[in-house]
Parts: C-alpha cells; sequence; structure tokens
C-alpha cells in the first residue's frame, strides 16, 4: 500500500517539558489508525502536527496528499456561525461549494447586468458546464442524503449553524465529510453527543469509508469496529504501536499479564502430580492409611481447581 503521511522523531515540548517525544509512524492508503490514551497525553496537539495546524518542537511531517485532499473533523470548529447547517455540509466539498457559490452570484448578477448582460451569460455557462461536468447536481442530492442519515432531517437545513446544539453541529460537519470522501479523513472525537442509533450510523460510514482514518476517541465500540492499528500515547511522553484491533491488543495484555501465573501454575501442577505418584506407589497405602488418603483427596481437588482455572481463562 501506498504510503500517504510519514512521521519522523516527532517531538512536543511545553516549558521544556515534553509532551511527547520522538514519535515515528507511516500512514499508509487504506489504514485506521487509533490515537488513544490518557486525558493530557497530547492526542490532539498530535493531530493539529500531523495535519499542519501547529508545528513541533522538533521532527518532520511529510505528507504525500494535496490539502484539498485531506479532511478533519476538529473539537473546535471553524465553520461560519452565520451558514445554514446545509451550506456547513456542502463547504466540506471545496470545488463543488466554490463553483456553487459563484453560479449563484451570476444568476445575482444577470438581474442587473443591463449591458453586460451577454459576459454574464458566457461566463454563467461556462461555469455550468463544469458544475454538470463534477456532478454537481447529484452532489447536492448526496449531501442532503447523507444529513438525513445523520440525523439532521429537511426541516434543519436551513438552521444557522450557529444555533445547532455540539452533537448537531459535528452530524453536519461529519456528513459533509463523507459525502467529499477525502483520501485521509482526520477525527477528533466524532461520536461526542451521539445516541447510540446514530453512533452505529457513524461506525457503518467509516466501516464503508475507503481512505485512511487518523482517529481520536473515548468511544470503545467505535475503535473496536473501525481501528487496524492503534498508538498509545504513554504517560511522561512515550508510546507504543500496535499492529491489530484493540480486541486483539486486549487480549495480548491479557497473556502477557497471565503468563507469569501459568507458569507458576504449571511448576504446582508438576509437583502434584509427583507427589500424587509417589503416594500412589506407596506400600501399604491400599490398607487405609488415613493420613495418605487425606493428602491424595487434597491433591486431586487442587489439581481440579488448577484445570477448571485454566479452562476458564481460555475461555475469556
Amino acid at each position: 500500500m501506498k504510503t500517504i503521511l510519514r512521521v519522523r522523531n516527532v517531538v512536543k515540548e511545553w516549558n521544556g517539558i515534553p509532551l511527547f517525544e520522538n514519535i515515528s509512524l507511516e500512514v499508509t492508503e487504506g489504514e485506521r489508525l487509533t490515537l488513544f490514551g490518557r486525558n493530557g497525553a497530547g492526542k490532539t496537539t498530535l493531530l493539529r502536527i500531523l495535519l499542519g495546524d501547529e508545528a513541533p518542537t522538533s521532527g518532520q511531517v511529510e505528507h504525500d496528499l494535496p490539502l484539498e485532499e485531506r479532511g478533519w473533523l476538529k473539537q473546535q470548529d471553524t465553520v461560519n456561525l452565520s451558514r445554514t447547517a446545509l451550506e456547513a455540509a456542502q463547504q466540506a466539498s471545496p470545488q463543488h461549494w466554490h463553483l456553487k457559490q459563484a453560479l449563484g452570484q451570476l444568476e445575482a448578477d444577470l438581474a442587473d447586468a443591463g449591458k453586460d448582460a451577454e459576459h454574464h451569460l458566457e461566463r454563467y455557462g461556462e461555469l455550468r458546464d463544469e458544475y454538470e461536468r463534477l456532478q454537481g447536481f447529484a452532489w447536492e442530492s448526496e449531501v442532503e442524503k447523507a444529513l438525513t442519515r445523520m440525523g439532521m432531517p429537511a426541516e434543519t437545513w436551513s438552521i444557522a449553524y450557529g444555533d445547532l446544539s455540539g452533537g448537531q453541529k459535528t452530524r453536519v460537519r461529519l456528513a459533509g465529510l463523507m459525502v467529499s470522501q477525502p483520501k485521509l479523513l482526520v477525527l477528533d472525537e466524532p461520536t461526542n453527543y451521539f445516541d447510540i442509533e446514530t453512533r452505529e450510523i457513524v461506525e457503518d460510514s467509516l466501516r464503508s469509508y475507503d481512505g485512511a482514518l487518523v482517529l481520536v476517541s473515548h468511544d470503545r465500540e467505535l475503535v473496536r469496529s473501525v481501528a487496524n492499528r492503534l498508538l498509545d500515547m504513554k504517560p511522561g511522553g512515550g508510546y507504543e504501536i500496535y499492529q491489530g484491533t484493540a480486541d486483539e491488543k486486549q487480549e495480548d495484555e491479557r497473556s502477557r499479564q497471565r503468563e507469569p501465573e501459568d507458569q507458576e501454575q504449571r511448576e504446582e501442577r508438576l509437583r502434584l502430580q509427583l507427589r500424587l505418584t509417589e503416594l500412589m506407589g506407596m506400600t501399604g497405602i491400599m490398607d487405609g492409611n488415613d493420613e495418605h488418603l487425606s493428602e491424595i483427596r487434597r491433591i486431586r481437588a487442587r489439581l481440579d481447581r488448577l484445570d477448571f482455572s485454566s479452562i476458564h481463562k481460555n475461555e475469556v
């Protein structure tokens, strides 16, 4: 797969104190990378550095994608608050949006064009041809469908973006991004304020998304559903990259935690089995030696518990 983002020894410090240091990674086409860690570990700061909104203290970030092929759903957005909900979603597709705005302006100008009407008509025809070539009217329909899927029905489209709730704003911006289909999609807590139904819609949309995804989220179900690579940002500025899903990482951690205990249990089982063999071979054991019989019962009971514990762990 083609690499679209390279991070080389990135360090970020605040007042000389490392927030994170020496992070190196590559993101390839179609990859689903999730950043996670405690609050204050620098996840959002790293996202800002990855997309060029903030400079690292040292290190390099290299993109193989132009700016227009990267999409970012920020926690703090910069959408014009006076735009309608529909316009805010449309703005996520800059080429279509700017053409649509230009056509609207020319339509308004034609009403007062006078002698310049012919020039305006010619220019309008050129832009309309370009808009149709880009399937602009189909795009408008897709934006409307995406808003509806995200729980923003038609009666909400004319509401000023600034008057929407936090959850509605996220729905609007995410709907626009899903239509624009950038080759790199960066999401910062995309399911905040969402109900279960909308979370499931977001999960379905991200699973069907073909581009590369970099995600920060405390939503475990979302991470479990979409991520195939994890960057764990540790306290003190360190990090660990895990190639696999959240479930696979959790199972590996459980296995590592079980290893010392499993070794101790194997050694205990071996000692008990050797002692049981020794007792069974003793002369006089069948003549009713109560002390030996009691020890045999205790050993067998302990072996049963060890076997039950081993089976239970394997099922977890």
